[in-house]
Formats: structure tokens, C-alpha cells, sequence
């Protein structure tokens, strides 16, 4: 018999880059090396590397208004941190509870929920998004709530998937002989066999929830002015492109690193609960 499989290099490359996002979200206004909402229009739109005459360093440059994008980018990594992670736990709660009560009811139940899944994914994600924010108003946690209700169809479906080749299996049966009632038959049995596959997904939709929470900063739906966040630097630089190509270019390679950052994690979780490692 062979020993276990050594653990895949896209989960360790995928980790090292998640975490380094995580302590960028947590840590980066202690980092910035200016305070990100001072302007300076004399010193507007300076190149990365860039030194005034007063001695202050710019690494990354400067914005149409004298900021300093690097300490922006640093402040506005936070905003994507909690975009990504609390609308990836939000979804997937809504998901997973509705998928397991779906998937173990069967019959009518299931079928409303798959017509609930169909008219969901039927809507276009920024249609849906401009309903919450038009109802709501613009915010952090509007393009939260926005993103949950856009994102937990996924969950739902395997979650359902799951559960249903699950109720019928011995180990179930058994519980349901001895009186497991349907909550300690859900959480205790299906729900520890549902989890791995999900957190998978979750690892993944990390990515996915960032970059549509920056897609969604862009069209001015997140976070009001003048807080940074990276959609809202990319939106702001748009107009400057042609002679300023770092205030677009920097933010959209870090949303860029958490994205494949994410599906390497996600990739590499999924190779190691594979059960084929194990023979």
C-alpha cells in the first residue's frame, strides 16, 4: 500500500498568496506609507518610483489627485478582504441549508427549489445587483448582499446534489431506525459528508465574489467616495490610461493575484480530499 500523496504545490502556492492578501486586508493601513485620502495636486499623476523635491518616495505613484495609489491600494485591499469573505460565508449558509432541506425533502419541495434556482440564475447578476442597491443604496454591505443573493444558487445545487445520493444510503437508514430525528439526520450525518465538496467551492468563489465586487465598485455601486477600494481606483484611472497607465494596471494585477490565488487554493483542496490520493 502506498503512502499518502505529498501535498499538491497549488494548494501551497495558492495558500502563501491567500494569506498574503488576508495580512495585506488586515494590516494594510499600518503599511501605507501616506495617508491615502491627503492630495497633492502639485504632484499629480507621478510615475511609480517617483521622488519630490521634499524627499517622499512614491512606489507605486500617484492618482489624478496627488494620492498615493500604493497606500490606496493598500487601505483598499480591506474592502475587498470583507466583500470576498463575507459574501462567500453568507452565500454558502444560504446555500447549504436550503440545499440540504431541498435535497432531503424531495418531492414538491425540490421541485419548487430547482424553479427558484432557475428563475435566480435567470437574472442578470447586475440587474440584480442595481434592485439592492436601488432599494438599499450604495455600500459595502449592499454589494454584500447583493453578492449573496447572486452566488449562493452554486451551494445550493451541490449541496442539494449531494444530499439527495446521501438520504437513501445504509449508514442514514440506520440513523433514521434508531429515532435520529430529521435535524440530527441533516446536520450530524449529511452535513459532514456535504461540507468537503463546499468548502472547495468556497475557496474558489473567493475570487469570483472579489472580482464581482470590483466589477461592481467600478459602476459605482460599493463603496461611496473618497474611501479606496480597488474597484473604485480603476474606475477613477480609466480616464487617465493613456498617460498614466499604473492607476489601472496596478489595481487590476492585485485583483488579478487574488483570483488565481484563490483558484489555486481551490484546486489544490480539491486534489487533496480526492479520494484516488489515498490508493
Amino acid at each position: 500500500m502506498r503512502g499518502k500523496s505529498p501535498i499538491p504545490p497549488s494548494l501551497v502556492f495558492g495558500s502563501l498568496m491567500m494569506l498574503t492578501f488576508v495580512f495585506i486586508g488586515i494590516f494594510g493601513g499600518m503599511l501605507a506609507p501616506h495617508p491615502p485620502l491627503e492630495q497633492s495636486l502639485r504632484y499629480r499623476l507621478l510615475p511609480p518610483g517617483a521622488t519630490t523635491p521634499q524627499g517622499q518616495f512614491y512606489l507605486l505613484g500617484t492618482d489624478q489627485l496627488g494620492r498615493d495609489l500604493l497606500s490606496r491600494m493598500l487601505v483598499g485591499a480591506r474592502v475587498s478582504l470583507m466583500i470576498g469573505f463575507f459574501s462567500v460565508v453568507l452565500a454558502g449558509l444560504v446555500g447549504t441549508l436550503l440545499g440540504l432541506w431541498a435535497g432531503f425533502s424531495g418531492g414538491i419541495a425540490s421541485q419548487i427549489y430547482m424553479r427558484l434556482i432557475d428563475f435566480q440564475m435567470s437574472l442578470p447578476f447586475v440587474l440584480l445587483a442595481l434592485a439592492i442597491v436601488g432599494i438599499f443604496g450604495p455600500g459595502l454591505w449592499k454589494v454584500v448582499i447583493a453578492l449573496t443573493a447572486w452566488g449562493w444558487v452554486s451551494y445550493g445545487r451541490l449541496a442539494k446534489a449531494i444530499t439527495e445520493s446521501l438520504r437513501e444510503r445504509e449508514f442514514i437508514i440506520a440513523a433514521r431506525s434508531i429515532g435520529a430525528t430529521r435535524r440530527q439526520l441533516l446536520f450530524r450525518h449529511i452535513l459532514p459528508n456535504v461540507a468537503p465538496p463546499l468548502i472547495v467551492l468556497a475557496s474558489v468563489q473567493v475570487g469570483r465574489m472579489i472580482i464581482a465586487g470590483a466589477g461592481l465598485e467600478f459602476l459605482g455601486l460599493g463603496v461611496p467616495p473618497p474611501a479606496p477600494s480597488w474597484g473604485a481606483i480603476l474606475a477613477e484611472g480609466r480616464t487617465y490610461m493613456r498617460d498614466a497607465w499604473w492607476i489601472v494596471t496596478l489595481p487590476g494585477l492585485a485583483i488579478l493575484f487574488v483570483a488565481f490565488g484563490a483558484n489555486f487554493l481551490g484546486d489544490g483542496l480539491r486534489q487533496l480530499i480526492d479520494p484516488r490520493r489515498l490508493h
